[in-house]
């Protein structure tokens, strides 16, 4: 067992995925016992952490809850970036996304260079209308390991019509330049992906959402369930987890078809699979966290996306309290049980995909 674990660690290090020994103990401890065991108590602290950097966003797209918003947005200065990292010195990988888009904080680029210098994985999602030739190389200089993009889209006049104040043929050509500089500059990183969340309104441009990805040179696509909570112009009624099983299947083969031409990788979410409304187990209290902009600390960033306060529900604050009295507090326990329990579904997380009961 010592011998597997070294190997594992030494893999895991290499690969850069971790910054130091105690990173590497934390991530193996989580898989070895952990998620075995997914005791109240958690013996570990996160191997994954969100951070919301922006509350601001330039579009207002169906989907999110931001459209909703009256109040004034707000972003995650470099100084509280700080701060709140480095209650966390263990973590393997950090995803700079939340409600707004990154791109709107002036601090961005100093954030992801102060991330990527604790030696973690880095890794955020943009709507793409913001990225300027400056962005894209300051993170190809900079090493970002992994950028999402999300579009949702095939053509302009659906993508104009759910991601409100968007220009497709801006995003479009901005991204065809971004996938040829990483390909000219010979890097690895940062790793392309598209995403294109599902819904009634856009699930007959899926199979042509391949042929975006070819255009724009991404190699990589996720097809994303819509979450509604809700929030957002969506109802649950948009989900396309009600279509017909054989309907959903003839998409799904269709868009592989176009992919294998291509050479694209596709991931699709589970309402394409026969078995989607088969029990899930949410592994997220025990694997990762979610800070907001103001450092309230959430489970994960799902619980937001409702069009309600939620900070009386957070489970502490990452600038005023350790990172211990919250990981493991009362709550933080009382929501381990509950999502363990087969038939009972923590208030944060009713609605929520992740967890079907």
């Amino acid at each position: 067992m010592i011998g597997k674990a070294a190997k594992i660690c030494q893999r895991i290090y290499k690969a850069g995925l971790i910054n130091g020994i105690g990173s590497v103990v934390n991530y193996y401890r989580y898989f070895s016992y952990t998620k075995k065991h997914l005791p109240q108590k958690c013996p570990t602290t996160p191997v994954h952490l969100q951070v919301e950097i922006s509350k601001t966003c330039n579009l207002r797209c169906k989907m999110c809850e931001y459209a909703l918003q009256k109040s004034k947005g707000s972003f995650m200065g470099i100084d509280d970036f700080r701060k709140c990292l480095n209650k966390f010195p263990h973590i393997h990988s950090l995803d700079l996304t939340g409600i707004g888009e990154p791109l709107c904080n002036p601090d961005f680029v100093k954030i992801v260079k102060f991330a990527l210098g604790k030696g973690v994985r880095v890794e955020f999602t943009s709507n793409g209308n913001l990225l300027t030739e400056s962005f894209m190389d300051a993170f190809i200089d900079t090493g970002v390991d992994s950028i999402s993009f999300s579009v949702d889209a095939a053509t302009k006049d659906t993508y104009e019509n759910i991601r409100l104040g968007g220009d497709f043929n801006r995003l479009r050509d901005n991204l065809t330049l971004f996938s040829r500089k990483v390909l000219q500059a010979g890097r690895k990183k940062p790793e392309l992906h598209l995403n294109y969340t599902v819904s009634k309104e856009n699930i007959h441009e899926v199979p042509l959402f391949i042929g975006f990805a070819r255009d724009t040179g991404i190699k990589k696509v996720f097809y994303r369930d819509l979450i509604t909570f809700g929030s957002g112009n969506y109802s649950d009624s948009d989900k396309i987890s009600k279509l017909d099983n054989k309907f959903l299947s003839e998409i799904k083969e269709s868009t592989l078809s176009q992919a294998r031409k291509y050479g694209i990788a596709v991931i699709f979410c589970d309402s394409f699979s026969a078995d989607n409304t088969k029990n899930k187990l949410c592994y997220r209290p025990w694997l990762s966290s979610f800070v907001d902009v103001s450092g309230n600390f959430y489970p994960c960033c799902h619980v937001l996306q409702r069009n309600t306060d939620m900070s009386s529900f957070s489970l502490g604050n990452m600038f005023k309290d350790k990172l211990a009295d919250i990981w493991n507090s009362e709550k933080y326990q009382s929501l381990r049980k509950g999502i363990k329990e087969p038939k009972v579904v923590p208030y944060l997380c009713k609605g929520c995909l992740c967890l079907k009961k």
